[in-house]
């Protein structure tokens, strides 16, 4: 079970590119799900922390958006440093963040009030999981922007850091955000049955 959007995107990254495996775009899919749904359970375990758990929870995702990013270049072949996807998460998630933000604040609330830490876990869980699934989204269609670009200028793709993060900001708009994250929020629970909650998953350090 693989979402719609992201299903695209990685069917179409996978043509661009060329790429000659023929399960590419099959395991960018699952590989985004299983990112998404280890930040989930690691925000869950954040969340049971007192007071503002809930908060520390929503910066839980960023390790695990680095991780799946390094994933999903081996699978399609792409060359690109640690760091520079470092930075490429840094910004797609602080996009992402900020439009997840009314979210994130009523997880907040709902830590500071003693007695209903179950809704904040739930609610921390399903945050991070639409992050980091909207993340993944967003980094495949940023990067089938670049080489599609790329190869109709008949030039070869600019992957420095810098123009990657201007690329990241760009693909990071509101209704690619909103759809990606709509999709994640649907999918989290049949998700959760089917992959469990990949707790073999580790997140990259974001340092």
């Amino acid at each position: 079970m693989n979402g719609h959007y992201i299903t695209i995107a990685a069917r179409e990254l996978q043509r661009y590119l060329g790429t000659s495996f023929e399960d590419a775009t099959e395991k960018a899919c699952q590989s985004i799900m299983r990112h998404a749904l280890a930040a989930a359970a690691s925000a869950t375990a954040s969340a049971l922390l007192p007071d503002a758990g809930a908060l520390i929870a929503t910066g839980v995702g960023v390790g695990f958006v680095i991780a799946m990013y390094v994933d999903v270049c081996k699978i399609f072949g792409i060359s690109l440093k640690k760091n520079v996807l470092k930075s490429v998460a840094s910004v797609i998630v602080a996009e992402t963040a900020a439009y997840l933000g009314v979210l994130i604040s009523a997880s907040i609330v709902f830590s500071l009030i003693p007695g209903i830490h179950l809704a904040d876990t739930v609610l921390c869980a399903i945050i991070n999981f639409c992050m980091v699934y909207a993340a993944g989204y967003l980094f495949m269609r940023m990067m089938l922007n670049v080489f599609k670009a790329a190869k109709e200028k008949g030039v070869a793709p600019d992957l420095s850091e810098a123009a990657l993060r201007q690329a990241a900001k760009s693909v990071s708009t509101k209704e690619n955000i909103s759809r990606a994250a709509e999709e994640g929020k649907k999918l989290y629970r049949q998700a959760k049955k089917e992959y469990g909650d990949c707790s073999d998953i580790k997140p990259e350090s974001a340092e």
